[in-house]
């Protein structure tokens, strides 16, 4: 992933790195060690400060861009952490793993704020809503799943994909949410809190000419 200013290039790596590139001249900027396996995930946080890395070693990590300062490191997942997102302020981040587990935390104490209930398979794809009130999961099983990111409560489930989900996002006015699947497909939901209203879904899907 491109840095929040463009100027540098971010890398995740099964060596167990994070790399920060010049994608000028292809020079290492700065390597991130700690991950003990396969770091499968890295973005960066809204501020553009912080990184947060998923890996295989069933942790996540958030990290200083600059060096600086302590990395934290969030255990309390039972096997890979899959995927790894910040809320809009920075202070919590969610995290999915293989152990169906999908786990707030507080970067605060470093500590878990909420679990969410557990789910029937992998947690392949999280997301904050702009407004941090909500979070979306999605899963192995194919379901997409809406959480009050505060109690953890389900809010509902939305079925339409086929095979796994790979990713979940609300667009950036929190009034849409685009899913993608293994089943070839992407789907536009409309959000508004997901129409727990009640009201009906108008639902826009994407199909690949080829799955």
């Amino acid at each position: 992933v491109y840095s929040l200013d463009g100027e540098l290039v971010l890398t995740a790596s099964d060596d167990g790195t994070l790399k920060l590139w010049d994608p000028l001249d292809g020079r290492v900027v700065k390597t991130f060690r700690g991950h003990t396996d396969v770091v499968l995930t890295c973005r960066y946080s809204h501020s553009g400060q912080q990184i947060l890395s998923t890996s295989r070693d069933g942790t996540a990590r958030v990290w200083n861009v600059d060096g600086q300062g302590e990395t934290l490191e969030l255990k309390g997942h039972r096997g890979a952490v899959l995927q790894g997102a910040f809320s809009p302020d920075d202070q919590r981040v969610v995290t999915g793993g293989d152990d169906y587990r999908t786990i707030v935390w507080d970067l605060a104490t470093e500590r878990p704020m909420t679990s969410l209930a557990e789910q029937s398979d992998r947690v392949t794809a999280v997301a904050f809503s702009p407004s941090g009130t909500r979070i979306l999961t999605g899963c192995a099983d194919h379901s997409i799943k809406l959480w009050d990111a505060k109690t953890g409560r389900e809010v509902l489930t939305l079925d339409g994909h086929l095979r796994e989900i790979t990713s979940v996002t609300f667009s950036p006015d929190g009034r849409s949410v685009l899913s993608s699947s293994r089943d070839g497909t992407a789907i536009i939901w409309p959000s508004i809190d997901l129409r727990t209203d009640g009201s009906e879904l108008d639902v826009k899907s994407l199909s690949a000419a080829t799955p």
